[in-house]
């Protein structure tokens, strides 16, 4: 018997079939998804396109396999976050999906930014209310939900007047596969419109009202191991699934992920190192660094926050510098870069690397700072630009990791680390001397969220609960640190600060 997970991300499917019984996966698939920039600050996604590659990838993984449609006893998603989608009534999508990457609502809700006094750009008093009742707030690039939420409340009338719900990505999916719109309770803690003081979550009517939105728009919040509903008949027939198969609610990508990396005991740390890095743990207690852009979103494991410092770019750096040395890059290219970094001693490189390449977030919340190769000079190799690209990957973390860990307010022993950055030695082998702190390379690397999401299915589905983790997902590799590189970097990381505070204002002049 089978679990069929998707790992949905904004340029692909990833699709496994994942024995409940062996937990293992059987088999997996990836399909292709389009990302459209209209104009600027738009990043969006057809929802019917997206739909089409859910169908593709699930025939596909059933024709591969030759497993039985009456096998698959649930089915799991994982998805980027905050994404929105408004549908009508009769379900029809009202506009494409703006994905979390979309910045066209920057400065809304208007209510948020304006009125006095103010702090940092917002309302003094309505920040403090969502800080007290939600635990967050919208940051002002408008990447989060309720930021286009307002927008489209006030840019698209006409949209808003017909819109039945608002949902997630995964939300959406779900609606196609049962009838049933639903939210999860990461997605819904992320919207910020949510009293997150307890894990029985619910929307708060006055945060609601505060931004002129309307509480019926907003979908049932469900816990992410909760049965979503049943496959209709018509999403089993375009699934070639059996009517009634059972839909997991699933969760947000993060939250999968916290499960898939085996980091699931009380303030255990895992790094995801992709696209986008962030630190995660397991609380008990929901924390919030505001200055430092740190926070809390509810887990899918009951009872619980997870702790969260994300930040814009991780290993898409390597990506660039690769890219822009070799042009096409092939999977031989990829594994040159452990060779390369290998050839540089430390001690003896003088290169800096900013790795701000679209934006920031933690610690810093700030849209304007970019990248930048800093102390170049002649001599220097493409294997000093690799090396440094991957120190400067490492400090961002670090800067980062001294507040998590202050505000964690815990000893920490080790840090499972997942993600495709997670497969260069090199990149792990620095982090472990930067943090001066054990990094464990999991087996899991590649796949986390959608075994994390598997995870899930399994606890939703009552095969399990999730102690299984650390059975299903296990070390592969272990990174120490050495006191005289951790020494090392500790002073190199003093200069990558300073750079930043001395060049902040003229980003802002540059960017703004």
């Amino acid at each position: 018997m089978y679990i069929i997970a998707y790992d949905i991300g904004t340029s692909s499917i990833k699709t496994i079939l994942f024995d409940i019984t062996k937990y293992t996966i059987r088999h997996k698939t990836t399909t292709k998804l389009t990302l459209y920039m209209p104009q600027y600050g738009y990043a969006e996604q057809s929802p019917e396109e997206l739909w089409n590659a859910i169908v593709e990838s699930t025939n596909k993984i059933i024709n591969e396999t030759s497993v039985k449609p009456m096998e698959i006893t649930g089915i799991v998603m994982d998805t980027q976050m905050a994404g929105v989608i408004p549908i009508s009534r009769d379900g029809e999508p009202l506009t494409n999906i703006m994905t979390w990457l979309d910045m066209r609502s920057a400065g809304y809700p208007r209510e948020l930014f304006t009125g006095f006094p103010k702090i940092a750009g917002y309302n003094l008093f309505l920040l403090l209310r969502f800080l007290r009742i939600s635990g967050g707030v919208p940051g002002k690039a408008g990447k989060d939900p309720l930021s286009k939420y307002s927008w489209i409340k006030n840019v698209q009338p006409e949209v808003y007047s017909r819109t039945w719900k608002f949902l997630d990505v995964k939300g959406y999916l779900t609606y196609r596969m049962t009838n049933r719109a639903v939210i999860s309770v990461d997605e819904a803690n992320l919207t910020w419109l949510a009293d997150t003081r307890k894990p029985s979550i619910s929307w708060n009517s006055s945060l609601v009202k505060a931004v002129g939105l309307d509480l019926e728009k907003l979908p049932e919040i469900k816990h992410p191991t909760e049965i979503a509903g049943q496959l209709t008949n018509k999403a089993a027939k375009e699934l070639g699934l059996a009517e009634g198969t059972k839909v997991i609610v699933g969760c947000g990508d993060m939250t999968a992920t916290a499960i898939g990396s085996g980091a699931i005991d009380d303030y255990e740390t895992h790094i995801y190192m992709g696209t986008s890095n962030w630190l995660i743990a397991h609380v008990p207690q929901r924390k919030l660094d505001i200055q430092h852009y740190m926070g809390c979103l509810l887990s899918a494991i009951l009872n619980r926050y997870m702790l969260i410092a994300e930040q814009e770019t991780g290993s898409a750096a390597i990506d660039w510098i690769l890219k822009t040395v070799y042009g096409e890059v092939k999977e031989e290219i990829y594994r040159k870069v452990d060779e390369l970094a290998l050839k540089v001693l430390p001690e003896e490189n003088k290169i800096i690397f900013l790795p701000w390449l679209y934006g920031e977030r933690s610690p810093i919340d700030d849209p304007y700072v970019r990248g930048g190769l800093f102390n170049i000079s002649l001599e220097n190799k493409l294997e000093h630009l690799i090396y440094s690209v991957i120190e400067g990957i490492a400090f961002n973390v670090k800067w980062a990791y001294v507040y998590y860990k202050k505000l964690l307010g815990q000893e920490i022993d080790h840090i499972n680390i997942v993600g495709g950055g997670a497969l260069y030695d090199s990149l792990c082998h620095i982090l472990a001397n930067t943090l001066n702190t054990k990094i464990i390379r999991m087996n899991s690397v590649r796949e986390s969220s959608a075994i994390g999401a598997s995870i899930i299915g399994l606890v939703g589905l009552k095969i399990s609960d999730f102690s299984i983790a650390k059975k299903i997902v296990k070390p592969e590799k272990s990174f120490n640190p050495e006191p005289k590189l951790a020494k090392l970097y500790d002073k190199k990381f003093e200069y990558f600060i300073k750079l930043y505070r001395q060049l902040r204002n003229i980003y802002k002049e540059i960017n703004g």
